[in-house]
């Protein structure tokens, strides 16, 4: 098979595969199962390679490109006016197909592993932290309906913590009720330790990361920004310009926030 262009439609199990040669006829258009996938790709020819953005899109990205072929990933969105009939894996991959080859097209850099490492202590932190604010919130609430009124903070709040649990008769508290705030100091004490545990991790590839080191400059920045920055862009010459790269982030000039407000 001559192939030219291929789109992949991504999924657990079975991938949609849909490929077109130099003169657009379709010579591909086929399910194939997840283990037979790059089995397929080493026997074509180098060929454009389309793939939407999404989970495990940047593991197979790589993996596909070790087998020489040249990988663009899109954003679902931006793939989506290109389907033709209803929503299945051929037919997106279809879409996929014909998206990739669009000279307009906008299209997502592939992460390296080492991006997507530091992505995930990112993203596991800001789990921990939400977990953390969960848990300061609903103590608050626990106290309050017994006429603790909590002060701000959470530094405040273990301290507070700390004299109740010290001395629970003095605070008109049950024997129940401190059992309960016992554990749920536990618990923000276990978040607390795994927070810092990230936050040393982070650090460490901080200090370690020369392109951290420079974005650190930049005032306000520091090691949390430089180093999420660095997992999101990786290779900031794939942009063509600081603007560009500012849009693909989602940032708009403080002009514009002012015209809204």
């Amino acid at each position: 098979m001559k192939v030219k262009t291929l789109g992949i439609d991504l999924a657990k199990d079975v991938f949609g595969v849909h490929g077109i040669d130099a003169h657009g006829k379709a010579v591909v258009h086929r399910r194939v199962m997840r283990k037979q996938l790059l089995g397929l790709l080493a026997k074509l020819e180098p060929c454009l390679v389309g793939m939407e953005a999404c989970g495990s899109a940047h593991h197979w990205a790589r993996q596909i490109e070790k087998l020489g072929h040249t990988v663009k990933l899109m954003s679902p969105q931006f793939v989506a006016p290109y389907r033709k009939g209803n929503k299945n894996d051929p037919n997106d991959a279809e879409a996929i197909c014909e998206a990739v080859t669009r000279p307009s097209m906008r299209f997502v850099p592939i992460k390296s592993e080492a991006q997507q490492d530091l992505q995930a202590l990112h993203r596991v932190r800001e789990q921990l932290l939400k977990s953390r604010t969960a848990l300061v919130n609903q103590v608050r609430g626990l106290l309050g309906e017994h006429g603790i009124i909590a002060p701000r903070g959470i530094a405040c709040l273990r301290r507070l913590l700390s004299e109740l649990l010290a001395d629970p008769e003095s605070s008109g508290l049950s024997g129940l009720l401190g059992e309960t705030l016992f554990e749920i100091a536990e618990r923000l004490r276990f978040l607390d330790e795994h927070i810092r545990t990230y936050d040393l991790r982070i650090g460490r590839v901080f200090a370690n990361d020369e392109r951290c080191q420079r974005l650190a400059k930049v005032e306000g920045v520091g090691q949390l920004v430089a180093t999420a920055l660095i997992a999101a862009v990786g290779n900031a010459n794939e942009f063509k310009s600081g603007r560009e790269l500012s849009a693909w982030l989602g940032l708009v000039p403080a002009s514009a926030l002012q015209r809204q407000s």
